[in-house]
């Protein structure tokens, strides 16, 4: 779970997936992908490829593996950011406060131009920013499962010194 959570918070550019032969997650950035489906797309093979960046050349077996792996599912991109719906959950976050000067103000703070940035702020100024930090990992972790479980994958939560 920790590394489906690690994958998860990676910038939204990058490619995040599960390895269904290692059974680890993966992590790409967006011009190491990028390359590697330029290449495919040109019909290179991985030995005709040519970079000037040491990282991108490490990384761009991995890469080239996930771009060349749609038919066979080795790779299964993790949800996005995009799926979790990030002001949806503050919305619910904000419904499970009582009523009140706390609710009021973080309906108000996401009701307007800015409205994560506000919600941190004024989440921060009413001292909630920590259940609102618990609520979002919940939420998160729920995503993660069903996303798991959608896939056929076990997930092991991993005790803190493994």
């Amino acid at each position: 779970m920790g590394d489906l959570e690690e994958g998860f918070e990676i910038p939204e550019e990058w490619y995040a997936g599960f390895d269904r032969e290692t059974g680890k997650v993966v992590t790409i950035d967006d011009e190491t992908m990028r390359v590697a489906s330029d290449a495919e797309d040109q019909g290179l093979k991985i030995e005709e490829m040519d970079t000037d960046s040491e990282i991108i050349a490490q990384m761009l077996p991995l890469a080239w593996a996930i771009v060349s792996d749609l038919k066979n599912k080795r790779f299964i991109e993790l949800p996005s950011k995009w799926n979790f719906h990030e002001y949806r959950r503050m919305e619910e976050f904000i419904e499970t406060l009582p009523a009140g000067r706390a609710q009021e103000r973080l309906w108000s703070a996401i009701s307007r131009k800015g409205a994560f940035r506000r919600f941190k702020d004024e989440a921060h100024r009413l001292d909630v920013i920590d259940a609102w930090y618990d609520f979002r990992q919940t939420a998160m972790r729920r995503l993660l499962r069903d996303w798991a479980e959608n896939h056929g994958l076990a997930l092991v939560e991993k005790s803190p010194e493994a």
